[in-house]
């Protein structure tokens, strides 16, 4: 689709200060360090590097419905292989980002263009955001494999917990294991 044709449907990409993958390691996005540091793991785990993802890409996307144009910063997206990745450090989507959720996968020229959304969650989901998927399934439909254009997933770590940095047993502190050794024995 040419950018003609994707303005002409509602559709603009905003070129800025959209991130490479590869540089995501120093995260500009997030809005805390639990963030942050998710968005850096999934982009690591997930192989979300290379010169076709780029990460922070704002669009502007009309929702043919209320006629509104939304600005969306996706987290990840490839142009190449058609797929956005969303990463959310909770268990639940934003509320300030269904509108533009909706609007996206309400829009004619993102229904043809064969994206798929991937959002993937740092925590169990329960029902968080069921009605916003079933929406949005129902506006993209399948591709051309049969496959859902819009996919859920739980990324679940192990996250290693650091006592605050004034704590006894803080990480600035050097506390010794307490082993016991068995005796050395001399030949």
């Amino acid at each position: 689709m040419t950018s003609r044709a994707a303005q002409e449907e509602g559709v603009q990409f905003v070129e800025g200060d959209g991130q490479r993958a590869a540089v995501l390691v120093g995260i500009v996005s997030g809005h805390d360090p639990r963030g942050k540091a998710f968005e850096a793991k999934v982009v690591k785990d997930y192989g979300l590097v290379g010169p076709d993802w780029t990460c922070q890409k704002e669009i502007k996307v009309r929702d043919p419905k209320t006629g509104k144009v939304h600005r969306r910063i996706l987290d990840a997206i490839n142009t190449k292989t058609r797929e956005i990745v969303e990463i959310k450090s909770n268990n639940k989507p934003e509320d300030s980002q269904k509108p533009k959720d909706l609007a996206l996968t309400r829009n004619k020229a993102w229904q043809k263009s064969g994206y798929r959304i991937r959002f993937v969650f740092a925590e169990e989901r329960g029902g968080n955001g069921q009605k916003l998927f079933d929406d949005m399934r129902k506006n993209l439909g399948k591709d051309s494999l049969g496959r859902e254009r819009v996919t859920v997933h739980e990324h679940r770590s192990v996250a290693v917990e650091k006592a605050p940095a004034k704590a006894n047993n803080s990480p600035h502190r050097y506390n010794a294991p307490l082993h016991e050794r068995a005796p050395r024995t001399r030949r």
